[in-house]
């Protein structure tokens, strides 16, 4: 059975599907994906809860309080709802997104995002870098564009999550523009800027990053960080050079013996691990530094060695076979994980239609289903926390 995911242009939101968001559909496999556009108004629960996934993209008239509430209502029942803004926010579209976004959390700021130093030769086209750990930026999505965006507000932090920030540099500097949110049974997706997503925008979704942005979005949405369900675009991917060199790493007794083994030398060595230590605070992301940086301590104690003229044991040697080892104990781990979330969705299913056919009661069928959630909750967030630490020991190899 497909799955059904809708756009709202029930309240004056710019573009179309067929033209404006048409590489979006043109990503979902068929098959699997029905990507539609919804146009009925008022939007009432009835007619949203058809579809597993319902986006909403800055629109120009205001949602009613009823409106709002049958959305809330829709996230509850388990589904996923991406709201995406824009710059200037409510105040430059004369609408209210912020009452419904506000009921997640999150505010949209009436800014514009700018930053001169890390966008696509427009500063209004603002490439964002500081990401969080989190299943929507798979290994290949480093970094990502935010054309024409607004910051975001995170008002509160119970359910709430920013994992995109701006940099340093930009205007305003170190303010989200995306955010998590659940809500009972059902996750939530709020970004700053739709135009990321929009086909006749510079920065938008004809941006590489942004493409296998949308796919893990709308797999994380479900509840189901797969991607196997949708057709991922082919993503070409030049190694920075800093890694091209790491790839097949001259001996560091060879590396050693072109050093002149002298204070300065030392200081050298000890000033560019020191900019490595710096370059990774903050960040649980970039795992080809820490085996940059362990390359880098092994290189100084060699040095040491060699000036003192003692044997000094390597504080980071470690036996590849205990790494092998750890690795294949997480990988089994997740695949037991694996295999328990697709029991509990199997079960979800099967009580599901008990309580279709009036098997099972109203009250029975609340707690089992609360109860199942909460497992595949648990479930996905001990995935995520194998995933990162399965990263990390990769990346030290």
């Amino acid at each position: 059975m497909s799955v059904s995911i809708a756009i709202n242009f029930s309240h004056g939101e710019k573009g179309n599907l067929k033209n404006t968001y048409k590489t979006l559909r043109d990503l979902l496999d068929p098959e699997k994906f029905r990507l539609r556009t919804y146009k009925e108004f008022p939007i009432n629960f009835e007619s949203i809860s058809k579809y597993r996934i319902f986006i909403i993209a800055q629109p120009t008239n205001n949602l009613s309080e009823n409106e709002i509430n049958d959305i809330i209502k829709f996230v509850e029942k388990g589904n996923g709802l991406f709201i995406l803004g824009n710059s200037g926010g409510d105040r430059a579209h004369m609408s209210n997104l912020n009452d419904l976004s506000k009921k997640f959390g999150v505010k949209f700021n009436d800014d514009k995002v700018k930053d001169s130093e890390n966008s696509l030769d427009d500063e209004e086209i603002v490439v964002i870098k500081d990401i969080k750990l989190h299943p929507i930026f798979t290994q290949d999505i480093n970094e990502f564009s935010y054309p024409k965006g607004c910051s975001l507000e995170i008002i509160s932090s119970t359910s709430t999550k920013a994992i995109a920030w701006t940099s340093g540099s930009a205007i305003p500097a170190k303010k989200a523009v995306l955010a998590t949110s659940k809500l009972k049974f059902g996750r939530v997706l709020i970004s700053g800027a739709y135009s990321q997503f929009r086909y006749d925008v510079r920065g938008g979704i004809d941006s590489q990053k942004n493409k296998q942005l949308f796919i893990n979005a709308i797999n994380w949405l479900l509840g189901e960080e797969k991607v196997q369900a949708i057709k991922a675009p082919t993503i070409k991917f030049e190694m920075p050079q800093i890694l091209k060199t790491q790839v097949k790493p001259k001996p560091v007794s060879e590396e050693i013996e072109k050093i002149p083994i002298e204070d300065e030398s030392f200081k050298n060595q000890i000033k560019s691990t020191l900019e490595i230590i710096e370059e990774l605070k903050g960040t649980q992301k970039d795992f080809g530094k820490f085996k940059i940086l362990k390359n880098r301590f092994e290189f100084l104690i060699k040095m040491i060695s060699k000036r003192l003229n003692i044997k000094l044991p390597t504080a980071f040697k470690e036996q590849a076979d205990e790494k092998v080892t750890n690795i294949d104990k997480i990988n089994k781990k997740l695949k037991e994980l694996e295999l328990r979330k697709e029991s509990s969705i199997k079960l979800r299913s099967y009580i599901q239609k008990q309580y279709n056919s009036r098997v099972i009661s109203d009250s029975e069928y609340k707690i089992k289903i609360e109860n199942i959630y909460r497992e595949i909750r648990e479930i996905d967030e001990e995935k995520d926390l194998l995933e990162s630490k399965l990263r990390i020991v990769e990346g030290m190899m």
